[in-house]
């Protein structure tokens, strides 16, 4: 079997089908690594960079990993959610939800005496402010943002994201137009990033597969300008902004009548629900009640999210 897209020989096959014409567990595992190491001595005589080899030998080996699991007990593929959720089900799956994790917590609830308190989400539709999506590079000189669907697994364009906030899908349109419009800028690009917060302040993160040279700062300059948002240019050991000092954005949280601002990052994890997450805190600091007389020791706290809002409960 030969794959167009991989320098892979016909002899060389998927450990799914070794698996299913019988050979051995021994002689799969030996072709998966003839396979590794054809990939990386055609990245390298093809003069592809390290940063490229990398990253299509990490996807090779996951995919070949996934390929050796039971699929009946893989869950079913959940697909991006390219078209609105119908908003008049949130109740009945909210409700469907609830019941599973309360079966599934009921031994340790009534163990402690407990009952499981149900926040629903504050929104239905544009609540989600962090986005990363691939680029394509179509035939006419403009870029495509794709995403991979689980169903068919194959590469679908996105034009709009309905469960992102509407700045997100306006820095989607508008992004896109620039790049088109700009070749310089467009050159190499093969993934964005894009951040929100509730105040309606946005930034775009461009990854690129070359470096970075002087002009590129003023291009970010031009592009932060025309999108009213922070841009930033990445590439391999290189990152370069505007505004470059304050190259990120800043969420304020209000929780039980204090203001705790949150810096949000790209590359970074934060919750991407930003005003379920709020109510996450509100709800922390409230369990929490008053520890004054005792001290509190945060072995993984991340950004500090639930942190700070705790720490002032405590001494």
């Amino acid at each position: 079997m030969l794959c167009t897209r991989c320098p892979l020989k016909p002899g060389i096959l998927p450990f799914s089908l070794h698996k299913a014409n019988g050979i051995s567990g021994t002689k799969a595992f030996l072709s998966r690594q003839v396979a590794v190491a054809t990939v990386a001595l055609w990245f390298r005589r093809s003069g592809r960079t390290a940063l490229q080899a990398a990253v299509y030998r990490s996807r090779f080996q996951r995919r070949s990993k996934a390929s050796r699991r039971d699929p009946v007990a893989e869950p079913a593929p959940r697909c991006p959610p390219l078209t609105a959720p119908d908003c008049n089900e949130y109740e009945t799956d909210l409700q469907r939800k609830t019941t599973v994790v309360q079966q599934l917590l009921a031994e340790h609830l009534a163990k402690d005496g407990v009952e499981m308190d149900v926040v629903p989400s504050p929104e239905l539709l544009h609540y989600r402010h962090r986005l990363r999506f691939e680029l394509r590079h179509a035939e006419n000189e403009t870029v495509q943002y794709i995403v991979m669907d689980p169903e068919s697994q194959t590469w679908v364009p996105v034009q709009t994201y309905p469960i992102a906030s509407q700045r997100i899908n306006q820095l989607m349109s508008d992004l896109q137009a620039a790049l088109a419009e700009e070749d310089k800028l467009r050159w190499r690009a093969f993934q964005v990033e894009l951040l929100s917060n509730t105040a309606g302040d946005a930034l775009a993160m461009i990854m690129y597969h070359r470096r970075l040279d002087d002009e590129d700062a003023s291009r970010a300059q031009d592009l932060a300008e025309r999108l009213d948002a922070t841009v930033v240019l990445r590439a391999r050991r290189q990152r370069v902004a505007f505004p470059a000092r304050r190259s990120y954005l800043v969420q304020e949280n209000q929780v039980a009548g204090k203001s705790y601002p949150q810096r949000l990052l790209e590359s970074s994890f934060f919750q991407a629900n930003l005003q379920l997450n709020q109510l996450m805190q509100t709800w922390l600091v409230k369990e929490v009640g008053d520890m004054s007389e005792r001290d509190l020791l945060e072995i993984y706290c991340g950004n500090g999210n639930f942190t700070l809002p705790a720490a002032s409960s405590f001494r």
